[in-house]
């Protein structure tokens, strides 16, 4: 596409990662990313408000000019910010995670939760940190964050199962699995899809029986 650094590919990958009213915005974050130094092939499929993304498992781009990001409008830099939390730099993701875990859009829930399930601590712990009110019921990023859990049980289940595997594998340091960030985080994202679940059944949840 003219003006864009990035391939037709990747253009329409990244138009694929957001819900089709952001189209504008998602191009206008395009319009800064250098060319990837190669393709990425893996992507994560999941549902936001009845719509299907696709979203990258990694991206190669370098980070985008400092100076060219503040011209994007608001929303433009959260799609960007988003798109680089799948960066193969693990600092990368941490500092794209950092400037967009406490927005409400729940286009953006998918990108916080797949870094739960990823090997990088320090992320899981700034995942932690920015929604304080994830196990407090009622509170909206529990709404947001159990929206999305209900919406995406499978994507939950993996998620989780990732995490656990791990802790196995590098976090023995925490004497059970239920001491680990990662299953913390996951499973308090599981019991608000489960409390979703119940209002929108009109059933009572595990709090409230």
């Amino acid at each position: 596409m003219p003006g864009l650094a990035i391939s037709e590919q990747q253009h329409q990958r990244s138009l694929q990662a957001f819900p089709r009213v952001l189209a504008s915005d998602v191009t206008a974050a395009a319009s800064v990313m250098p060319a990837a130094s190669h393709e990425h092939h893996r992507e994560l499929a999941v549902r936001v408000d009845d719509e299907e993304l696709v979203l990258p498992y990694r991206i190669y781009h370098a980070e985008p000019d400092p100076g060219a990001v503040t011209t994007l409008a608001p929303l433009a830099q959260l799609v960007l910010r988003c798109l680089y939390t799948r960066h193969h730099d693990g600092h990368t993701r941490q500092r794209s995670l950092e400037q967009v875990a406490t927005a409400a859009d729940p286009w953006v829930v998918p990108y916080v939760v797949q870094l739960i399930g990823e090997y990088v601590v320090e992320i899981i712990e700034a995942v932690a940190a920015a929604l304080p009110e994830l196990a407090v019921p009622g509170s909206p990023q529990r709404a947001l964050y159990g929206r999305f859990a209900a919406d995406n049980p499978a994507f939950i289940d993996l998620t989780a199962a990732r995490a656990t595997s791990y802790w196995n594998e590098y976090y023995r340091r925490y004497r059970s699995q239920t001491d680990y960030p990662g299953r913390q985080l996951i499973e308090a994202v599981r019991a608000a899809g489960r409390e979703r679940i119940s209002a929108v059944e009109g059933l009572p949840s595990a709090r409230q029986k």
